[in-house]
């Protein structure tokens, strides 16, 4: 069975003001990386190879496991905007699970992203740093993805 969600099925978790603006993001992101590349292409001078990195807040290690790993890098507006919707719902996620109450998203809800990032090879718990500040925070929602882990087990 396909664990992975799409990214309509991912967008839908999301509160609708942000999934309001997740083409506009996405179209923005797609044409700054194009004017990158475009830019870089024309006006490079060595024989050297530049690769852009994306990042937002303290999200570099997330947003840069997806750039490389499923995107190869490409600026793709419908790859990035499943970037851009993966981005913001795992950081909805981990501000959810840092907050001590949560009554947007189900544990089932919560059970079935750390499941599709699984699926993608992405271990949820690996990029908590990126989305909570403070370590003793971090523990605790390593603790919480842990627990939704183990508790609805397939």
């Amino acid at each position: 069975m396909d664990k992975t969600l799409t990214q309509y099925e991912l967008s839908k978790l999301l509160p609708l003001s942000e999934q309001t603006t997740l083409h506009e993001e996405a179209r923005d992101l797609c044409e700054d990386l194009m004017f990158f590349k475009l830019y870089m292409n024309r006006n490079k001078k060595s024989n050297f190879e530049f690769n852009v990195s994306i990042s937002k807040g303290m999200a570099n290690k997330f947003l840069e496991k997806l750039w490389v790993s499923f995107y190869g890098r490409r600026a793709v507006e419908k790859e990035v905007l499943e970037l851009v919707t993966a981005y913001k719902v795992v950081k909805l996620l981990m501000v959810l699970l840092n907050n001590e109450t949560n009554n947007m998203l189900s544990n089932v809800q919560i059970k079935s992203v750390v499941d599709h990032f699984a699926y993608c090879e992405i271990k949820l718990s690996d990029y908590v740093g990126d989305f909570v500040g403070c370590s003793q925070a971090c523990t605790s929602v390593i603790k919480k993805l842990k627990a939704i882990e183990s508790e609805y087990m397939n």
